[in-house]
This record gives C-alpha cells, sequence and structure tokens, in this order.
C-alpha cells in the first residue's frame, strides 16, 4: 500500500544519509525565496495579430537515437537551450527540453520521438541537466511566475507539500520526473509525481531536499528488479512494451508544478509499432508521409520569452514547436498522429475547407470503423487521434487549414498541396473498415468491481451508493480509495461537475456509455449513450463533460504497485485533482 506522506519523509530523510547529504536549515537556501516585485520582468505581451502565419515550414520530430545502434537502451537528458519558436526575424525563445546525452540529435521542444516494438523493452536513463557551464544550477525558466501555494515538489522543505507562495518566487533548482503516458510500466518507471529530483550541481543550497519522498523508494524498487542503481540526478527507467501498437508519449510529472515543466518544452512522443494489434505494412501512409503533430498553444513576451498566464492558456497555436506552421504535402494520402499537448485547452478540430479525412485510431490502438471527419472532433488534453487525410483529389497550389473552434486559439497550421511524385499505393480509409476490426483490441467481457468516482472544481473523490456525487471531496494526501486488486478488471463511473479529461495511469480502458445526471441531487436523467464512433477503442484519457457520466471498463490492472489517476487539465492536475492508483 502506498506509504503515508510521513513516513515518506522518513524514509527519504535515511536515503539522504546514504548519498550523504548535510542536514541543514533550508535557511541557507533563503536567497532563492525573492519577493515578487524584485523580479525582472521581460518585455510585454506578444499580440497574436503581431505574428506572421505560415511562414515556417513544420519540424517533424526525428527518431531519438539510442546510446548505441541496436541497444535498445538511451541516455535522454533535460535541458535549458533556445529554440526559434517564433517566425524567423522574432527573437528565440529559452525553452527546456529533451534530447540525446550523446548529441546525435539536436535538443528540442518538443523532442526527439521515442520509437519503440511491440514485446521489446527499452532501458531510459532520464538525466536532469539544467545546469550551466559551470555546474551552477538554473532556476526555473517561467521562475518569474513560479509562486507555489498547494502541494508540490518544494525542494526547501516540507518535502512535497504547500510551498511559500507568500513569501516569493522559486529560484532554486528544477525538479523533474518524466512519465510515458499510456505506457503500461511497473511503478517505478512510471513517473511518479513525488519520485522528482534535482539536477547535480555546485551551488544547490544546503538543506535544499534534492529528491522527491517516493524516489528512494522507487529507487530500491528498480534495482531490485535488475535495473542499474540510479545516479545522483537521474533515474533509470525500464519500459516492456507489452501492449498494443499507438502513439503515445513522454512528459514531466512533477507534483505542482507538471504545467510549468510542460509548457517550457518538457514533452515528446513515444510511438510503439508491431505485435497483433498494429497493420500490415504498406496498408497505411509511412515514412515521409505518417508525420506527429503536437497541437499546444503558447504565449509570448515580446522579447520572445514564454508568457505564462491564466495557469498555461495561449493565445498562439505552435505545432511540433513552431507558432502557426505550414507543411507542403502532395496529392497523396498522409497519416497524421495528432496530439493535444496543450496545458488546459479542450480542441474541436476541423480541415476548412473540407477533404476526406478519417480517424482510424485512438490513445492506444486502433478503432472497430474508419470514422469520417467531416464535422469537428473534439480533443481534451492528452488525448490522441490517428487520422488519415487523403489529398488526392485536392488541386495542386490549393491550400487547407486546420482549425479550431473550441477553446484557445482558432488557427493551427496550413497545408499546401503540390503535385504527386510516385505512386500512393496505400489503401483509402474508408475501406479500412475488415481491417481496422481486425487489428482493434476489444474490452473485457466482464468485470470484478464497480467503482464510482467524481471529480468537482480541482477535487476528485469517491461516491457511495445512494450518495449525492461531491459529498466527499479528498485532497491528493488523504488516504487512497482506489485500490484495485491486481489482475482485477473493473468498471469506473466518472461522474463530472464541468469538464474534466480524466487519465489513468498503468491500465488503459474502453468507453461503455456516456449518461447525463444532475449534480444537485446526483439523480441520471435519461438512458445511457453507447460510445461515438471516435471513441470505439482503447483509451487512457477521456473526455467527462460538464454534467455527465461516464463508464469505462479497464484492462487488467497487471502490475502491482503506486500509481494515480487524475484531471489531464493540467492546472486541475497541479491544484490537487489527482489521486492515488495503488494496485494490491
Amino acid at each position: 500500500m502506498k506509504e503515508t506522506k510521513h513516513t515518506k519523509q522518513k524514509r527519504n530523510a535515511q536515503a539522504h544519509s546514504r548519498r550523504d547529504f548535510l542536514k541543514v536549515s533550508a535557511a541557507a537556501g533563503a536567497g532563492l525565496l525573492l519577493p515578487w516585485p524584485t523580479l525582472a520582468q521581460s518585455g510585454g505581451t506578444l499580440s497574436a495579430s503581431r505574428i506572421p502565419r505560415f511562414v515556417t515550414p513544420l519540424f517533424i520530430p526525428p527518431r531519438m537515437p539510442e546510446t548505441a545502434v541496436g541497444s535498445n537502451t538511451y541516455q535522454i537528458a533535460v535541458r535549458q537551450f533556445r529554440q526559434q519558436i517564433l517566425p524567423a526575424g522574432f527573437p528565440d525563445t529559452l525553452v527546456a527540453g529533451y534530447g540525446p546525452v550523446n548529441g546525435l540529435q539536436p535538443f528540442h521542444a518538443p523532442a526527439c520521438t521515442i520509437e519503440a516494438t511491440v514485446g521489446v523493452p527499452i532501458r531510459v536513463a532520464w538525466i536532469n541537466q539544467q545546469v550551466n557551464a559551470n555546474g551552477t544550477f538554473q532556476p526555473h525558466i517561467l521562475a518569474r511566475y513560479l509562486r507555489p501555494t498547494k502541494e508540490w515538489a518544494n525542494p526547501p522543505g516540507p518535502i512535497d507539500d504547500f510551498g511559500f507562495g507568500s513569501v516569493g518566487a522559486y529560484r532554486g533548482p528544477v525538479p523533474i520526473v518524466t512519465h510515458f503516458h499510456g505506457g503500461n510500466i511497473h511503478d517505478d518507471a512510471d513517473g511518479h509525481p513525488e519520485a522528482w529530483y534535482l539536477p547535480v550541481s555546485t551551488n544547490t543550497p544546503a538543506g535544499f531536499i534534492r529528491e522527491g519522498s517516493a524516489y528512494e523508494h522507487f529507487r530500491q524498487k528498480a534495482v531490485a528488479r535488475g535495473v542499474p542503481d540510479w545516479p545522483d540526478g537521474a533515474a533509470i527507467f525500464d519500459y516492456q512494451n507489452n501492449q498494443p501498437a499507438a502513439a503515445c508519449w513522454y512528459h514531466d510529472h512533477t507534483l505542482g508544478i507538471t504545467g510549468e515543466n510542460v509548457y517550457t518544452g518538457m514533452a515528446g512522443f513515444y510511438i510503439l509499432r508491431g505485435g497483433a494489434y498494429d497493420l500490415p505494412a504498406g496498408v497505411l501512409p509511412a515514412g515521409a508521409f505518417e508525420i506527429p503533430l503536437a497541437i499546444q498553444d503558447r504565449a509570448f513576451n515580446t522579447d520572445g520569452s514564454l508568457l505564462f498566464k491564466d495557469e498555461g492558456n495561449g493565445n498562439i497555436m505552435t505545432v511540433n514547436g513552431n507558432t502557426l506552421p505550414y507543411l507542403v504535402v502532395q496529392k497523396r494520402r498522409y497519416r497524421f498522429r495528432m496530439l493535444n499537448g496543450g496545458n488546459n485547452n479542450t480542441l474541436l478540430l476541423n480541415f476548412s475547407p473540407t477533404v476526406p479525412a478519417h480517424q482510424i485510431g485512438t490513445d492506444i490502438g486502433f478503432l472497430t470503423a474508419p470514422v469520417a471527419l467531416n464535422r469537428t472532433f473534439e480533443m481534451g488534453n492528452a488525448e490522441r487521434a490517428d487520422v488519415i487525410v487523403d489529398f488526392t483529389d485536392v488541386p495542386a497550389g490549393s491550400r487547407v487549414y486546420l482549425q479550431n473552434s473550441g477553446d484557445g486559439p482558432r488557427e493551427v497550421m496550413e497545408f499546401r498541396v503540390v503535385p504527386r511524385v510516385g505512386n500512393d499505393l496505400t489503401l483509402p480509409a474508408a475501406g479500412l473498415g475488415a481491417l481496422l476490426a481486425a487489428h482493434s483490441e476489444a474490452p473485457p467481457a466482464g468485470f470484478d468491481n464497480l467503482r464510482r468516482v467524481a471529480m468537482k472544481d480541482s477535487r476528485q473523490g469517491i461516491v457511495r451508493p445512494g450518495q449525492v456525487p461531491f459529498l466527499r471531496p479528498l485532497e491528493y494526501h488523504d488516504a487512497p480509495t482506489e485500490t484495485p486488486a491486481q489482475g482485477d478488471v473493473e468498471l469506473w463511473e466518472m461522474y463530472a461537475d464541468e469538464a474534466h479529461p480524466t487519465h489513468l495511469h498503468q491500465v488503459h480502458f474502453w468507453v461503455v456509455n456516456r449518461q447525463r445526471f444532475d449534480p444537485l441531487t446526483g439523480a441520471l436523467i435519461g438512458v445511457p449513450s453507447g460510445p461515438p464512433p471516435r471513441e470505439r477503442g482503447p483509451k487512457d484519457t477521456v473526455m467527462v463533460h460538464t454534467g455527465e457520466v461516464v463508464r469505462v471498463v479497464t484492462s487488467p490492472f497487471a502490475l502491482a504497485g503506486d500509481y494515480v489517476w487524475h484531471c489531464h487539465i493540467i492546472k486541475h492536475e497541479d491544484d490537487g485533482m489527482m489521486r492515488p492508483l495503488v494496485v494490491a
């Protein structure tokens, strides 16, 4: 079972003794808690109307290089670096993102794509290298906005507890921990929010806590499973890749500041291929015609620096790390692996003018049939969509736009159509029904346990039989209430008073139905409706709309350990809308 915060603190203190950390008063680091008015401010907000549209070619993330070819091992660091996110002629932007230590690819935000094969394990050393050339730590890029008044990593102490927001902004070393979103993995490799760690630096203040309260616990579990010992400032995660082929992603998951860390650039795709739930080669567009699209809204100051306002809501869209890019496409079919990687906004996307587009997959695999995207399609935070767009009959010279009519900025990117070179031997998406049905993972036939949970504002809670939802909101550190038995399949009923994209770690699930309810009385309204066609496939994140209960059936909770589940509006997650998920 998950330990209490008190026992975690005791265990973490023992871990510090192992590493001979000097235990003195955190007052030595008081210079890193600067009163808010003393922080240097960047220039004023850069209006989105001043940023040219569709003048930057789309960046396509390359494959993340292994430490040695064929080794299935990676050394991936988080560093701070400058990137031209705004169009040429505007200032570049300081970001923090992932990249290979061996230098075979440049660092970028979002990062290189980890390409993995189903059934072939990989090992990743995630290294926090946010330090200067002289070894001193680099403060958070968003330090002037970082005033945590909630439970967060809190290196000055008390650990993983309420911060010092009334005192000033945090200017100390940056904690990180990386989560493989969509991974069915051991808990020591899950990127638990309390398993964060600081970089190794020459000037970390005496008394600062260098590792989260769960770091040592997971380090010991990993070593017991044969993983090499974790060096200071790093964690080593093994990923078994025993799950369906899918476009997943990795991102920071540090307690209380996931939003700030992801906003600065800590994210990348993790694509799994092969296995029983992938299609044969040649059926779908591949190579240069299969393109990941990470859609994220951002805001900037006039000096090019990131502006973090409204908890991470931007005034302009970026795709793969550039504002409003364009992509030259041939008159043929393309496969786009789309991700809503923004912090808070739900997207309602459409192609204008309309082009033949079909969704064939969701978060964790293929749908049971292709779905024509003739109108807008919804993508909550962290949701993915596997989309085939057919430009075959679009006249050369045409321009097609991806637009958003949901939360946030409207314009997303532009497609410029040119003549096709060579033949397109892939199959039209509309005719893939039989193939998709044969390669879509089916949901379990039954379940072992029914679980009711509720989400209200920035809190979660359990729902007792006969109880009106929302009467028992729980804090993140309250005792675990979601404790499935190892191997069990569960049916979850998720109630929400407002829209919440909800993510379960370790497992994936299938939407069974949706139903309206009265948040004041808890009374169900009408009859359940089955999942819409776009949700008839395995998922790891689901939109629970306002005044709605969504029922999902999970895959088996195959691995015992300490996980979490949470709203993926990162503001809500960081504000405590996250609960333990303890598989016993």
